[in-house]
């Protein structure tokens, strides 16, 4: 099983109005993604805000140094007139995919060229995994990277100066199995950004937050164990 997920939160304590706001979208193969699904406005739109995904975003973003990736921000542009602690902006996707063979699996332990993650990323670490042997030897098993991260977002709002706001977002993917009769394994990544403020805010912000990689345990797919997985898999047989 590989399962790809996606969230969005934009919560105000109190009132806040006028806003617009622009936050990057996980994205791969150059578009907005979840998983294999393109997200559209369609899927994040809500009844009490507008919202469109763009490239277009408002001048001043000032970008010293980011990740090198073959892919291109896209920001979700949201707008209200009004949002509150009971019209606050929640969006929650997961998508389940029972795959067909371990190949298949995401590959979270360098998801930055392979998986959807959000950009752009400032001054970037980028990871340097190593893997170590499980004490089964059909599986390594992976210390993970965890790299703190800046991610710029764009906010425009009034507020009364003890409002407070807080925008969250995070993306990732996970693969789990079964092994022997009982036993489950699995491992992961996860890029996430927060930023928090007090009173009204106008331009662009930078969010902190941490991205995550190669967590938890990994096939070794020349072991034959594995290589009996995937030639059943591989012919149709369920092993």
């Amino acid at each position: 099983m590989t399962s790809y997920s996606y969230r969005l939160d934009i919560v105000p304590q109190d009132l806040i109005s006028n806003a617009t706001i622009y936050v990057p979208l996980p994205v791969n193969h150059g578009k907005p993604m979840i998983g294999s699904d393109e997200l559209t406005d369609q899927i994040l739109g809500k009844v009490t805000v507008s919202v469109e995904i763009t490239q277009a975003i408002p001048p001043g973003l000032v970008l010293n140094s980011t990740v090198p990736n073959q892919n291109i921000p896209w920001f979700l542009k949201i707008k209200a007139s009004e949002l509150s602690l009971n019209e606050s902006y929640h969006i929650s996707l997961g998508k389940p995919e029972q795959v067909q063979s371990p190949l298949s699996f995401a590959e979270t332990r360098f998801p930055l060229r392979n998986e959807s993650v959000f950009l752009p990323k400032i001054n970037f670490a980028t990871c340097s995994t190593v893997q170590s042997t499980s004490p089964e030897n059909w599986d390594f098993e992976y210390p993970g990277e965890e790299i703190p991260q800046k991610i710029p977002i764009f906010v425009d709002y009034s507020a009364s100066p003890s409002t407070d706001l807080e925008i969250f977002s995070e993306t990732g993917a996970g693969n789990e199995w079964t092994e022997k009769y009982d036993e489950h394994a699995s491992n992961y990544y996860e890029d996430e950004f927060d930023w928090t403020h007090t009173g009204e805010a106008h331009g662009w912000q930078i969010a902190s937050g941490t991205f995550t990689a190669a967590k938890g345990s990994y096939p070794n797919f020349s072991s034959p164990v594995w290589q009996a997985v995937i030639n059943q898999t591989q012919a149709g047989v369920n092993p």
